[in-house]
This record gives C-alpha cells, structure tokens and sequence, in this order.
C-alpha cells in the first residue's frame, strides 16, 4: 500500500479527500482485488469506510466505495511520456473510456486485426489495475478467471497504456524446457539489455510442462533463473551493457555487470500469469509455487455483471439492421429487449450446465466469451438469413409476376387477334390501289426519263465539240505569247543608259530609224525622227512598251507597222549589229507583230465560239426546264412509293403481328398450363416466406442461442431451454414463429434427408448436432463413444478427407497442407487437452497481406485456403473439457439417442428377418433424396430463368421451351417421388412391425449404459452391443423362438 501511496505526485493529493481517496485506491488493489467471496468483499468495505472515517473524516459508505469510481492512473494524457506522466485520480468511467479508444486507435490493438472492445465499469477497472502493477518496478500479476473473461484482452490494452512491450509464447508441436528457457532469455534481454518495459504474458495453454512455473517461480523470488545464461551469453550481454554500465557507475567486471543486467530484469520485467480456477491445476501451482501468491498482485475476474452484458449486447446490436423483417415495434425496444434475452439465455445456461453436473455428472462451461459468439453469431445469422429470405422471395414475387403478366395478357391478346383480321384486309386493298397508280405515274417519268436523257447526251456532245473548239484557238494564241513574254523581258532588262544611246543619234543608222518608226506606229505618232526622241526621252518610255496593250491593236496600226517589219534587215540579229538597245526593241516589235497576227486569225474562231456556247445556254435552259419538271414527276412519285412502302409494312406490321399474337397464346396457354401448379405452391411458399421474415428476429435468436450453447447437452435439456426461450421472446415482444424448431428454421427437409442417407441418425437430436456442425463459427469438437459423428462425416466429406489422430506426432503436417490446399481433416482420439500447437487454428488467428489471408502455426507462416474445414472427435463418454477447451470450439455430444438407437436396431432386425425389405428402403431413400434435390434444383432453374427473362416473357420461345421441358421433368419426378414415397409409407407399415424388438433392444442397452452412474467400471461398447443385438436374432431365428409379425409378441431373449 506504501508503494502505491509513493506512486502519486504532490501536485495531486491537495486535500484530505483527494488522500483519503488515494488511500482507498491503492487499500483496494492490495486487499480487496485478493478476495473472492462477496461475503468478505463487503466486509471490507464497510473496514475501509470506518477507518477512512476514523482517520481522514470523511463520511463515505461502503456502497458508495464499491460503486463510485475511487480510481488512480497515470494515462490520462496521451500525448505525454510514460516515464512523464503523473499518477492522478480518474472519477469519470465514460472519459477513461474515450481515453482507452484513443489508444486502440494510436497503437492499431490487434495486430491488424480488427477486434471492437466493449469498455464498460468492470473491464475498465481490470485495465486500470493492471496498468497500475506495470508501472511499478518488479510488479508481476496473477489473473484469476475462467477462460474467456477477459483476461488476456486486459493485459494487450493494458501493456501498450503502459507503455510497455508484450511478449508471448509461439507453441509448436513438442515445445519443451528448452524452447521455455530461450524465450526466458529473450525476456531478460529485453528488459535487461535493451532496458525495455516488458510484459511476459502466461496462461494455463502456454504452460504444457509444470516446470517452466518453477522457472517462473525463481523469478519473482530472486529475478534470474539459475544456469539460465552460459558464459558465451554472459559474455555477450557484458559486451551489451557495457556503455548503460559506465554511465551507471557500475564497475568494468563481468559480475558486477551481470547483477546491473539481474536490477534492471528485477525493475522491468512484468511477469502476468492469467489461470483459470477451473479444475485442480490453479490450487495445486498456488501450494507448489506460493511465490504467485506472495510475489504477484491478485486480480479476479468474476463473470459478468448483468448490466455489463447489456452494454455490449447494446454496442454490437447497435450495428445491426432490422428494417423489412417484420419488427413493427420502435427498433430501440426491440433491440434492448434481444439484449436482455441474450443476457437471459447465457444465465440459464449458467444454471442448467450445474443441473447438468449434479444429475449426469457432466462438465460444461460458459464465459463470457461465449456470449460474445452468441451476440455476433446472431448478427451475422440474422443478416444472412435476411439475405436468403428476401432473395427467395423477390424469385417467387418475380415468378408470379411474370405469370400473372401472362394470365392477364390473354384476354387482350385473343381481342386483338379477332380485330387484327379486317385491318389486314382493308390495308391490302389500300396497298393495291397505291401499286396500280404507282405503275401509271411510272410509265410517264419513264417517257420523259428517256426525253431528258437524249437531250442530257446530245448537249454533252455539243458542249464538248465547242469547248474542243475553243481549246485549240486558247491554244494557238498561248503559242506566241512565251516569245511576246521573252522581248518584254528583254526591254524590262534595258537601261537608261541604253536609251541614251539611241537617243545621241543626230541622224539614226537606217535599222535604228526602222524600229523606231515602228514603235512610234504603235504608239500611234510620226513615224520620223524627232518624234522617236521625243519618246525616247520620256522617262516611261520602257515601261509603255512592256505594259502596251496588246489586245488593243487596230487594223490600222497592224497595216502601218507591217510596212516596217517587213523591209529588209529588220531582223534582231541585224539591227543588234548596229545597236544593241534597238535589238530588244526589235524582237518585242517582232513578237507583238506575230502575236497581234495570231489574235486576227483566232478571233473569227473565237467569235464563233461564243455565239456557239450562247446556242448552248439556251438549250441547256430547256434541258433544265424538263429536268425540273422530271424532278417533280419523281418527287410525286417517290411520295407514292413511300405511300406504298409505309402501306406495305404497315400491312406486314400486322400480320407479323397476328403470327405474334398467336404465338403468344400458344405460349402463355403452355407457361400457364406448364406452371399452374408451380403457381400454387409458389404463393405458398411466398406466404410461408413472410410469415418467416415475420418471426426471423425471434427464430434466429433462438437458432444462435442453440448452436452457441446446447451442442454439448442432451435432447431433452436442448428442448426445455429452447421452449424456455420461445417463451421469453414471446413475453419480451419478440417476433417468433409459432411453430418454431431449430431444425426447420436452420435446415432444408432435402438437405436433412441427404444427411440421413450419408449416415447420420434419423432421430432429431443427430439432426440439431449436423446443424451444429455446420453452423457452427467454431470448429466443432463431438463427443462420439459409439463413433456415429466420425461415420457421418466420412461418408459425408468422401475420399477426400483427411483422418488422423491427436496421438500421432505428425498430425500437423497433415492439417498444414489441407489448410494450404483447401482439404477437410478429421482429427479423431482427441483427449481433454488440447496440443497448443491448435490454437492459431481453433481461434482462426489469420492475417491480412495484399487480400492474402494468412496464418502462423509456430514459426511458419503460409496462405489460408477458406476451404480448410477440420473436425474433431473424442471416443470418452463422458470427458471434462476445462473453459480452455469449450471457449475455443463447438462441442456437440453425438452420444446416441434413444430413438436413434431404436431406428438403428429396427433396421437390423428388419436386416435380418426381411432383408429385400430393408434394400428396398435404402434404394428408395436415396432414390426420394436425390429426386427431391433435383426438383428443388428444376424449380430453381425455372425461378432463374424467370427472374433473368428480359422484355415480353411470351416473346421468348427458348425460355417458353425450356420451362416446358423443365415442369415435364418436374412432373416426371414428382410423380416418381410421390409414388417412392407411398412405397416408402408401405415399407415403413411392414417394418413397425418389428419395432416392438428394437425398442426393447434400445431399453436393454441403456439400462446397461446407465451402470456407469452407479460405477465408471461399468463401460459397454454400442458395436459389441449391437454384435450381441444381431446374435441373438439370428439365434433366435434359427430356433424357431421369435414370432413373426402379426403373430403375437416378440418373445424375451
């Protein structure tokens, strides 16, 4: 108590209340969280409530010291460091709440698993204790508590508030004294040389050998084990330490730096034991190992408080969807009152597992644990059966649909058949007047078609002759123009000073006097010498002569300067001889000349070109007149062809209407005929179907409920719980069938049948057990003496199952590649304790890598294939599973039943005494199973299609087709299975009649088996029961001593 008062800050104990309740705090972690007995927990209340009165004066009651929050912690503050923080009063339990989710957020709890934690007053006060031993120096803890209260949850959160490392055992198969001893020397190293806060975490699983608690023992007594470390490992750790002891001032010895390392394990290292009190094993390691009791601080975990249970149920049903299933009542009510059924249920449970031992001497337990799987069980349940429900019926409301779309088409249709019939005929006579006035416009287009069409050629030719005409004279006037283009360029190349040249003659040369007189004959001035300079000395005179006219040219002037051009020497190369600026001016004369000669002899050409495209304008005019009018002839006639046209498919439309019309009455007289009776019981089921949605809250509670808790007890406990909790929920305003069983709300009759033809026992009690089994979110373990559960489940899984014995040493090879490849195993002489090395199994401790679940077994990690299924089955009678086991599968006691017992020695009898009886009962069990499956397959087949037809239904002859072929089988078989069945009631008649010999088969071997409650000695096998069953008939038979039927009682043996 000192310590703990030494753990608190000044700053925060500044009243006497604030000490008082300090004083309180720590008195209870010491003494009070010791005590098991309510008895000795008030008492010391009302102890602490007298001395704090007595001795600080302050007036609190021992009710208010259980129930208010007298609570220390250093947590408070999440941004601050552990070695920082401040150990201060916590009065707010939904603030410590809030705090812990914060540190589930920051430190991902789980380890990537996504894991929702409840917070409510009693697990916040187990997390604040452990909390407050992890933050002293050398403070160890026992849990005491039964599996799966808590305890390990506890200690996770409650590390990482601390700020502390957790460390836990990795089992393997054969884990012994050695593998215990290195992860000891782990630990140490952690916390010795690391310097870490470490939390070594042990429960009653991780404690295969007895022996690693006297290592343990050592210690807490001493804080080293004895010969744990040899001298190479001293010598490491003295290396490690060797900086952490200098700055300590511990001397440079091995040994001096050893018991450094030994202080600092002693300081921080936290060693939390978490044991159940369930069985011998806690009392017998408390009187072995008293340093658990003297060395740790004791918690204990009691089972839930009521109100802790409805807090829970209330968080995670918060998560749940009620909508559209039948809950007329506010959500909120209906939710709190699944809550406190839930609480109800586990309650009794509680109660019948000590009936259950007091009068059959059988052990079972339930957690808390287990009513967290109930709560999630029947979420998960009720969202899926929800599914399954509204998925069936939007295919039945689909079916129907469609059939009644049909039904009420027929009428409709057979209407506009009868008017169909003279509207064809009228739009045929209307099609035939539009034909015949179509042929006659035709023949006149055609007439003037032709007409166009010759003057359409003839105005071709014509335009082409004179476009060759006028071709040939552009032709011969581009002829003379390169040699016109060559002397302009020439005298553009001129330059004044060539000009000047000429210009300087007094009295010109007589070539030079000829050119010019030439060019002034152009120019249209004297052809004589002053006239020449005068030109020549006008600045623009080159520039005159390479823009002249050429076009411009007058007869006149072209008589004139043919008078120069022709005389002798006018030519380019003579007068160049004379004066190189004449020569240009020569040649450019000269081209002129030609080019003016080639105009006059193309002109006349020309001329008559033009008037000859005049001609053809005007007749081109006329050709577009009669075109136009063509044009117009056409567009009438094509509004008549698409008259005709639309008249036509009009006309078509409907015929091809009428043949659609026809073919939908056949069709729908076939789909209605077809599926009249499929009609029938689809609104059945459909109305079967709401009356389930309307009890699914209530059934599928009840359904949860027994697969969480009743697989280990016997049918009639199973029946007297499940009634107790149809009547609660009917009290509790829950929705429920009236006619509620667990086997018609979690099974299909041809699944069931199916199960019973793979060998599973008739009786209803078996049934509920494959339920169990298949429903289970646990891997189930069964409770199978005689072996029916390992006949099932081999017959049921094939050739593919695997089976192997808890006995064998290489069983986990055999479950680590059916988990890689996706195989069932059957794990068969399990004993009453589990191998360790199961675990990740059991509990399905999978990670998630890239959508990649994988698991850990051992040290080996390697993908999970969700095909995997394991069984598991022990021979013992009557064996004691501690909470360890019962927490972590689904046990199912597959023990046999009477009347599975009665139906077995009925069909030995019948075996015996009328075996073609009892081939034909087995050929026509598997014969109604198989036809029953494949009529729920035709029918599924038929809603499938129904649901996935697009459009008009009765425009799908392969859909109509095929739902005619599909009821004809469905038919077929029905009549073959209706018949089997009325065979099957005969077989049954004719086989009563040895039932008399089976019953009292059945009583004579549980007579014998309930000798083992007088004495355990008393043990009788079913197969040597059965063995001695079969001789006696056939001994029986032989002489003549057993009536047969119809002729009296069955003689005794």
């Amino acid at each position: 108590v000192i310590q703990g008062l030494l753990q608190a800050n000044k700053s925060t104990v500044t009243s006497v209340d604030r000490a008082a309740q300090l004083l309180a705090h720590e008195a209870m972690r010491v003494f009070h969280d010791r005590l098991v007995d309510s008895t000795d927990r008030r008492k010391f209340f009302e102890f602490l409530a007298d001395d704090l009165h007595n001795y600080f004066k302050v007036k609190w009651t021992a009710e208010k010291l259980q129930n208010e929050p007298f609570l220390f912690g250093d947590f408070l503050d999440l941004n601050v460091p552990s070695g920082e923080r401040v150990y201060r009063p916590i009065s707010d339990y939904d603030k410590l709440a809030h705090i812990l989710e914060e540190y589930i957020v920051r430190v991902n709890y789980g380890g990537g698993q996504e894991n929702q934690l409840v917070f409510f007053k009693g697990a916040l006060e187990h997390i604040i204790r452990a909390a407050r031993v992890f933050r002293q120096p050398g403070g160890h803890m026992v849990l005491v508590g039964l599996d799966g209260t808590g305890k390990s949850t506890t200690v996770h959160l409650a590390s990482h508030v601390a700020g502390c490392i957790l460390y836990r055992l990795t089992l393997t198969r054969g884990y012994g004294q050695a593998d215990f001893r290195d992860d000891l020397k782990k630990v140490f190293k952690m916390a010795g040389v690391q310097g870490s806060n470490t939390v070594f975490l042990l429960t009653d699983s991780d404690i295969v050998k007895e022996s690693f608690l006297e290592d343990v023992n050592s210690v807490l007594n001493s804080g080293e084990v004895p010969d744990l470390f040899d001298n190479d490992d001293l010598d490491t750790i003295t290396m490690d330490l060797k900086r952490a002891a200098a700055e300590a001032e511990v001397p440079d010895t091995r040994d001096a730096v050893y018991q450094f390392f030994i202080q600092r394990v002693r300081s921080k290292l936290h060693i939390v034991l978490a044991t159940s009190p369930a069985g011998d094993a806690f009392r017998q390691r408390c009187r072995t190992h008293p340093s658990l009791v003297n060395c740790c601080t004791l918690d204990w975990y009691d089972e839930w408080s009521n109100q802790a249970m409805l807090r829970v149920a209330s968080v995670f049903l918060a998560q749940v969807d009620f909508t559209g299933i039948g809950a007329d009542q506010d959500v909120k009510i209906l939710k709190d009152n699944i809550a406190e059924i839930c609480v109800g249920v586990h309650k009794d449970v509680m109660e019948q597992c000590l009936r259950f031992y007091q009068e059959l001497r059988r052990h079972y337990y339930t957690t808390p644990s287990s009513y967290l799987d109930l709560i999630q069980l029947y979420s998960k349940m009720l969202r899926q059966q929800k599914q399954h429900y509204m998925d069936n019926k939007n295919r039945l409301f689909v079916g129907l649909s469609k059939l009644t779309e049909a039904n009420s088409l027929v009428d409709t249709m057979q209407e506009e058949l009868v008017n169909l019939g003279p509207k064809i005929e009228e739009k045929a006579k209307d099609t035939e007047l539009l034909l015949q006035q179509l042929s006659r416009d035709q023949e006149a287009v055609d007439q003037v078609k032709t007409i166009v069409e010759e003057q359409e050629a003839t105005m071709k030719r014509e335009t082409q002759l004179v476009q060759d005409y006028a071709d040939q004279a552009e032709k011969d006037l581009e002829s003379v123009l390169p040699a016109l283009e060559d002397a302009t360029a020439a005298l553009d190349a001129l330059q004044k000073s060539d000009i000047s040249e000429i210009r300087v003659y007094n009295k010109p040369p007589v070539l030079v006097m000829h050119v010019m007189s030439a060019v002034c004959v152009l120019m249209k001035q004297k052809p004589d010498w002053k006239t020449a300079k005068h030109l020549l000395n006008d600045a623009g005179f080159l520039n005159d002569l390479v823009n002249y006219e050429k076009d411009l040219v007058s007869d006149k002037v072209f008589s004139r300067l043919k008078k120069y051009t022709q005389m002798p020497g006018f030519e380019p190369d003579k007068v160049g001889q004379v004066s190189l600026a004449c020569k240009s001016i020569c040649q450019w004369v000269l081209a002129l000349e030609h080019y003016v000669e080639v105009k006059k002899m193309v002109k006349p050409r020309q001329k008559r070109v033009e008037e000859a495209k005049e001609a053809l304008n005007l007749a081109l005019e006329s050709l577009q007149e009669k075109q136009a009018s063509l044009a117009k002839i056409q567009g009438h006639l094509g509004v008549l062809q698409e008259q005709y046209d639309d008249s036509v498919a009009q006309r078509e439309s409907l015929r091809e209407r009428k043949v659609t019309t026809q073919l939908r009455l056949q069709r729908a007289s076939i789909l209605i005929t077809a599926l009249a009776d499929e009609k029938v019981r689809w609104v059945a089921s459909l109305s079967n179907l709401e009356d389930k949605l309307q009890g699914i809250v209530g059934d599928t509670l009840i359904s949860s409920s027994s697969i969480i808790y009743l697989g280990v007890f016997t049918a009639p406990y199973r029946r007297e719980m499940i009634s107790h909790w149809w009547d609660s929920c009917t009290k509790m305003n829950i929705p429920v069938s009236k006619d509620f069983t667990l086997t018609s709300t979690m099974a299909e009759a041809n699944t069931i049948r199916e199960w019973q033809n793979e060998g599973l026992p008739q009786d209803n009690h078996s049934t509920e057990n494959a339920i169990f089994v298949k429903e289970g979110h646990r891997w189930p373990l069964m409770i199978d003496p005689q072996g029916q559960a390992i006949k099932w489940i081999c017959e049921m899984e094939g050739s593919d199952l695997k089976r192997e014995s808890a006995s064998d040493p290489n069983f986990m090879r055999t479950l680590e590649r059916a988990i890689r490849i996706g195989e069932p195993v059957l794990l068969e002489n399990v004993t009453e304790v589990l191998d360790p090395a199961l675990m990740p199994i059991l509990m399905r401790e999978l990670t998630n890598r890239g959508g990649q679940d994988i698991i850990k077994i051992g040290d080996t990690e390697f993908e999970y294939n969700h095909n995997f299924r394991l069984y598991m089955t022990t021979g013992m009678p009557n064996p004691h599973f501690l909470p360890a086991v019962c927490i972590r599968v689904t046990l199912i006691n597959f023990t046999v039943t009477f009347e599975g017992l009665q139906d077995q020695l009925l069909s030995t009898v019948v075996q015996q005494e009328q075996p073609v009886l009892e081939r034909q009962r087995g050929e026509l069990l598997e014969s109604i199973a198989r036809d029953n499956t494949l009529l729920r397959d035709l029918e599924d087949k038929i809603l499938s299609l129904l649901q996935k037809s697009e459009g008009h239904i009765l425009d799908d002859q392969v859909l109509v087709d095929t739902l005619e072929k599909s009821k004809t089988m469905s038919g077929e078989i029905g009549h073959r299975v209706a018949e089997s069945e009325d065979t099957q009631r005969k077989i049954e008649l004719a086989r009563k009649k040895y039932l008399p010999v089976a019953t009292r088969g059945a009583v004579l071997y549980f007579v014998i088996a309930d000798l083992a409650i007088i004495d355990v000695m008393y043990q009788f096998s079913l197969v040597g029961f059965q063995d001695m069953f079969r001789l006696c008939i056939n001994v029986s038979s032989s002489n003549g001593k057993v009536n047969r039927p119809g002729s009296g009682d069955v003689n005794d043996p």
